[in-house]
């Protein structure tokens, strides 16, 4: 577990036009897991969560999507970034896909059978 103070899931939306095109946009999203927010990530930033007290801190994205909406939408999109970024803050990640022990119990039942 590492001690900080801060730490922040920062989305970052840039959009381009695409290749050979004049008039259709391509959109690339940009995740960072930071324990600090400089300046450009401020202003640049499309989403910024703050992990530790489980609020949103910016969004400009459409709607007004909590907290929880947007973490379950980060953690499925990057599980293995959320999965540890959750378990360097000493937290256990609240979308991790639990797996279930219906397999087990009926490999068991087969068995004895």
């Amino acid at each position: 577990m590492v001690s900080t103070k801060r730490a922040y899931i920062v989305l970052t939306h840039r959009y381009s036009l695409k290749k050979y095109t004049k008039d259709q946009w391509e959109v690339t999203e940009e995740c960072s897991f930071l324990n600090k927010l400089p300046n450009s990530v401020l202003l640049q930033s499309s989403v910024i969560l703050d992990a530790k007290t489980e609020t949103v801190y910016k969004n400009r994205t459409e709607g007004n999507a909590s907290y929880n909406e947007i973490a379950k939408y980060v953690a499925e999109k990057y599980p293995i970034q959320f999965g540890q970024f959750y378990s360097l803050l000493g937290k256990e990640n609240p979308f991790a896909i639990k797996e279930s022990n219906t397999a087990s119990e009926e490999t068991t039942e087969s068995k004895i059978s």
